[in-house]
């Protein structure tokens, strides 16, 4: 197997940094993870497109959030997960006002029930 100087890198540097030993259990690691997202988004299309089409109906009846709302409730949702885990967000502020607006919308995803307006 041949790969591009630029993953060889990134597969060297996690190596040397201790998180993988030796370098194929990344690899490994990789294409488990890899494999399980492909399964995941096989698996859950049907639910996807319909919360694609239900924010497409909103967004054709009016339902909508400013882009900017939506980056703040984000970086609320990603502040509560880090600090849960230790971390901090790494989100910035955005200081400009977004050109487009979101579909305000209640609807299932993989965390449950979440509604954003």
């Amino acid at each position: 197997m041949r790969l591009n100087p630029k993953t060889e890198a990134l597969i060297g540097n996690e190596v040397e940094r201790g998180a993988y030993s030796p370098a194929e259990e990344f690899v490994e690691r990789a294409v488990e993870l890899l494999h399980d997202h492909e399964q995941w988004l096989t698996g859950n299309q049907p639910a996807i497109a319909a919360q694609v089409d239900h924010g497409f109906a909103q967004a054709g009846r009016g339902e909508l959030i400013d882009g900017d709302e939506v980056a703040s409730i984000l970086r609320e949702h990603l502040f509560a997960g880090q600090e849960s885990r230790g971390g901090s967000p790494k989100l910035p502020n955005s200081g400009a006002r977004t050109r487009f607006r979101q579909p305000a919308t209640r609807y299932p995803n993989i965390h449950g029930t979440v509604r954003y307006r």
